[in-house]
């Protein structure tokens, strides 16, 4: 017996969007700096990958359609309700109960406003002496792509 789709392949596409290419490079990128203890070397990894970073604004593009299609299929498709309800409740992830749909697809949103506010802070935290050093201008460089992004 052939299985209907929860919701039409192409819209499935729009909710989806790119996350499993973002959910790859934040994979990469925390292997990579959990490894290093080293503040240089994490600065140097973080700046090797924000070229990465771009993938987030297709995401951030089709987000809102993404939510507004959870929304309306979980209202107008009752085995779409139903799956997510059922995921909700019966699915536990580390010992935690999962999180609804539309705040998963808002992580990736949230984590690089945390990468902005983490380079916010240590950029404060160097000294005015230190704004000519090549850690400042990283940090300052990595900022101003990731404010690009949102």
């Amino acid at each position: 017996m052939k299985r209907r789709a929860l919701a039409p392949p192409r819209e499935m596409h729009i909710i989806c969007s790119n996350v499993e290419l973002i959910r790859d490079i934040h994979t990469e990128l925390l292997a990579e700096i959990e490894k290093e203890k080293d503040p240089k070397v994490v600065l140097a990894t973080f700046d090797a990958y924000v070229t990465e970073f771009k993938a987030y604004s297709k995401y951030f593009e089709s987000l809102p359609n993404s939510l507004a299609l959870v929304q309306r299929f979980s209202a107008e498709i009752g085995s779409f309700a139903k799956f997510l309800q059922s995921v909700h409740r019966s699915r536990r992830y580390h010992g935690k109960p999962r999180e609804e749909l539309e705040i998963l697809l808002m992580k990736p949103l949230r984590r690089i406003i945390q990468y902005q506010l983490d380079f916010t802070r240590l950029i404060s935290l160097c000294a005015d002496a230190d704004s000519k050093t090549l850690f400042y201008r990283k940090l300052t460089g990595i900022k101003a792509a990731i404010d690009q992004i949102l």
